[in-house]
């Protein structure tokens, strides 16, 4: 009896054994797996720095129905398409496009002028990054 005791026994620790090394093996396969794709998407989610107004200006973009939001105080995004409601929105304020080129945008209002640079976010969002501050931008002349 002793002998079968003992041979279940060690049955048990050989099978706790595989069983500790298959959950070592699948944690570690997760992390490499972790790993690897975090370093592909980094990039895309910090293209922006701190990702956070982003999402809130998509989510507005989304839900809202807006046409462009205001995400930093040099940067506007909108849905892919042909910048009117970025003139829209300027000329709230006096400014009136000048010239595109590229992908340079300028706005120009009395002796002032605007150069805003257009740049695919994804293929669904462009980001409108200014080369002055909105509230500069909002001030009546």
């Amino acid at each position: 009896m002793p002998s079968a005791c003992h041979s279940e026994l060690q049955e048990r620790e050989l099978l706790m054994k595989k069983m500790k090394t298959a959950n070592l093996l699948i944690i570690t396969i997760l992390i490499i797996v972790l790993l690897l794709f975090s370093a592909y998407i980094w990039p895309v989610i910090f293209q922006e720095g701190n990702p956070l107004p982003i999402l809130w200006g998509l989510i507005l973009l989304e839900l809202t129905g807006r046409n462009l939001v205001a995400v930093a105080d040099y940067k506007l995004i909108q849905k892919v398409g042909p910048e009117t409601a970025l003139s829209e929105y300027l000329a709230g304020y006096g400014w009136r496009l000048k010239d595109r080129l590229g992908a340079g945008i300028f706005y120009h209002r009395n002796n002032t002028e605007l150069f805003i640079e257009a740049r695919m976010f994804s293929r669904f969002y462009i980001i409108y990054e200014l080369d002055m501050p909105l509230q500069i931008i909002m001030e009546e002349s």
